[in-house]
């Protein structure tokens, strides 16, 4: 399913819908708002207009948000140690966002797929 998306959020999220195209067990929904990604039912990727949030392996979490566009999300005063936003003006490139893509993804092969409820 597609998520409608209104304004300038459309642009960041049909450049993840392209580099996700191909991917095995992705599907979309609105999350936060904003068109979420999930694979194999765990999330993985969101944009809206200004970023995309991203998980990643928590290892590599320091270094990233080392480099300019890169914070840690934080949800009620908690950081999140592996979820990233990424600034849209460092996501200019394809090849830049097929980097943090690729990260999300790393990210999910280390996670059982998500367990159906029924």
């Amino acid at each position: 399913m597609t998520v409608p998306i209104a304004g300038n959020k459309h642009d960041l999220v049909s450049r993840l819908r392209d580099a996700l195209a191909g991917t095995t067990g992705v599907t979309e929904r609105k999350m936060f708002g904003n068109a979420g990604f999930m694979v194999h039912g765990k999330f993985s990727l969101s944009a809206c207009a200004e970023r995309i949030m991203c998980r990643i392996v928590p290892a590599l979490h320091d270094k990233a948000v080392a480099r300019a566009g890169f914070k840690t999300v934080v949800i009620r005063g908690r950081s999140i140690k592996g979820c990233m936003h990424v600034a849209a003006d460092v996501l200019t490139t394809r090849r830049a966002l097929d980097y943090w893509v690729r990260m999300a993804l790393a990210y999910k092969q280390t996670l059982e797929p998500a367990k159906r409820r029924g």
